[in-house]
């Protein structure tokens, strides 16, 4: 729990009191950048509840410890090097989860060893707690495979090998050294149930990549959530795609074709589903305002694990 006096507020964190925030950023880069600022916003946010009437707000009561690493041309290289042998232009076939595309189990072993790398520096000056956080529901997968990866030593140094990580002479001892932290991987759809069921929502419409309705599928299994997946009606899934796409290219008149596709799409779901229906905006490069900000969400969700604790 945050300390905090009844006269004075919040107190000042010890370093036993921090934790790291390693967010692997870059499905999309300007969502990841979202959320950063939606962490920080609601960390704010909680640390303001606690403070007496009056009292001024200072970044020094944050208990979090922020890491961004945004490294695609490592993580995409084998995809990458394909475009460029061929002289293509980049299409969304590069993308993770659309027809053609790197699937999540193909990207996790790269993106657990950029979060080993990012972990370096924290662990060897004490931290001993971490979130490795992914804003990205079509990855949850893959926070849940890094989730296993991480779980001994033998399986980190495959993961290394699956990603063909060079060589460091620092890297044992800090594989060995991993067995002392509380090391977790929450994930996007899992906040997005808890947030919903606290809310009394019945239905999920996650509107997300061709893989997003296992995704949550799987999220509800390991949650054994009494909450539905609503099916997604017509060629909802196509309009889905369209206004990911609109998103990042950025053309003003295809975002707005795009975003009155979604409000119709999420009116014919209430028709059928009624009002416990909770539309998700479950893609990180979806940013339309017409379901629930699943990275708004998620940060959300930490700041409540991680200022929670006893």
């Amino acid at each position: 729990m945050l300390n905090t006096d009844p006269h004075t507020g919040p107190s000042a964190p010890t370093p036993d009191d921090t934790t790291l925030a390693l967010v692997l950023g870059d499905f999309g880069r300007d969502a990841a950048i979202r959320f950063c600022a939606s962490l920080a916003d609601a960390e704010r946010a909680f640390i303001q509840q606690a403070l007496p009437a009056g009292a001024p707000f200072y970044d020094e009561y944050r208990r979090l410890t922020l890491a961004l690493v945004g490294d695609l041309p490592y993580v995409k290289h084998p995809w990458l090097d394909l475009y460029i042998r061929e002289g293509k232009p980049l299409d969304e076939a590069i993308l993770v989860g659309f027809p053609g595309g790197p699937t999540p189990r193909q990207v996790q072993a790269r993106l657990g060893a950029l979060a080993l790398e990012a972990m370096r520096g924290p662990v060897e000056r004490g931290c001993r707690r971490v979130l490795v956080l992914l804003p990205c529901n079509t990855l949850a997968p893959v926070s849940w495979g890094l989730s296993d990866s991480f779980a001994s030593a033998d399986s980190v140094r495959q993961m290394l090998d699956d990603a063909n990580w060079p060589t460091d002479p620092s890297t044992p001892a800090l594989i060995e050294r991993l067995a002392t932290l509380e090391l977790s991987f929450p994930t996007v759809p899992e906040a997005v149930i808890r947030r919903a069921r606290r809310d009394g929502g019945t239905h999920l419409l996650p509107m997300g990549t061709e893989e997003i309705e296992a995704t949550y599928r799987q999220a509800l299994a390991r949650l054994q959530s009494p909450l539905s997946l609503a099916a997604m009606p017509g060629n909802g899934q196509g309009q889905v795609l369209d206004a990911i796409q609109a998103a990042i290219a950025g053309d003003a008149d295809a975002r707005r074709a795009a975003r009155a596709a979604l409000v119709a799409l999420c009116d014919r779901s209430r028709e059928t589903f009624g009002p416990g229906l909770v539309p998700v905006e479950a893609c990180t490069d979806l940013h339309y305002e017409v379901g629930l900000d699943s990275n708004a969400t998620y940060a959300q969700e930490v700041v409540r694990t991680v200022y929670s604790r006893e």
